[in-house]
């Protein structure tokens, strides 16, 4: 072998195994991440303070209907002879009887004319009380109207 071929040769030797050891020496690539097609998702907003709580309310009633409460003068009674009503009922006595008779209270607050068979007779109660009465034609028939 001639001088020049041989250096030539060892050149190229030295050159490969200096690129094997560079090549064996040196760190590993890092991975380079590539965006992903998809959209990244969107902020979530900040959560909702809490609610503070509710002052309670009354209840409102609605105004109350006027209430009517019939009685019958049959048989020489009252029916119903005995009444609990609230302030604001209006009371209708209805004579069903052929004989006369009347509402009256003591102290003129029921005071009815004298009723004849079908006739009526009623009173709105505005004031809380017991209202005690009877037929003048008939003492014996008795009833009472508490208010309250």
């Amino acid at each position: 072998m001639t001088k020049k071929k041989s250096f030539l040769t060892f050149s190229m030797i030295f050159i490969l195994i200096l690129g094997l050891l560079l090549v064996g020496c040196a760190k590993p690539a890092e991975k380079i991440e590539m965006p992903s097609a998809q959209p990244a998702p969107a902020p979530q907003p900040p959560p909702l303070p809490p609610v503070p709580e509710q002052p309670k309310v009354e209840e409102t009633k609605a105004p109350e209907v006027p209430t009517i409460v019939n009685v019958e003068i049959k048989g020489s009674k009252f029916n119903p002879q005995d009444l609990k009503i609230k302030v604001g009922t209006t009371v209708i006595w209805t004579n069903q009887d052929s004989a006369s008779h009347t509402v009256t209270s003591s102290d003129k607050t029921l005071d009815s004319p004298d009723l004849s068979k079908g006739q009526t007779f009623s009173y709105t109660f505005t004031t809380l009380g017991v209202y005690n009465y009877i037929c003048s034609i008939h003492p014996y028939m008795k009833g009472t109207v508490t208010v309250e």
